[in-house]
């Protein structure tokens, strides 16, 4: 048994997925059938490019793969291709300013000499400055 939008992302019905998405909570959105096949695999699969793209849209996760393997491996769609690395990239864009702003409230929590320090490590690191930490 499926959910009602993964079955309505199987059979391209775009109008009832916007309607059932404006509800959808992440678990519906990422539900597996037996085989681990997602509502965005489903779309992915039978080339429903607009149902895909409010499905990433949505935040349908892009590296949520079946036991067949990932979405982009369902599909020689050029376009299909191109939304699932846009969205894979903002994925990897909004992870890397979490791990920033995780970064920046630990130094705020040290007390200012440990801060400087941890600041000339970071940017010797970087390659920013060829000065060792002190």
């Amino acid at each position: 048994m499926v959910s009602p939008l993964w079955k309505a992302c199987s059979e391209g019905n775009l109008e009832n997925v916007v309607e059932l998405l404006k509800d959808a909570t992440p678990v519906d959105i990422e539900v597996k059938d037996h085989t681990g096949v997602t509502p965005l695999i489903e779309a992915v699969k039978n080339g429903h490019v607009e149902i895909v793209r409010v499905l990433l849209d949505k935040g349908a996760d892009p590296t949520n793969a079946s036991s067949q393997g990932p979405p982009e491996s369902y599909t020689s769609d050029p376009v299909i291709h191109g939304l699932i690395s846009v969205a894979k990239g903002k994925m990897a864009q909004a992870a890397a300013q979490q791990q920033q702003q995780q970064q920046q409230q630990r130094a705020a929590s040290l007390p200012e000499r440990w801060r400087v320090a941890a600041q000339r490590c970071a940017q010797r690191l970087s390659g920013d400055i060829p000065m060792a930490c002190e």
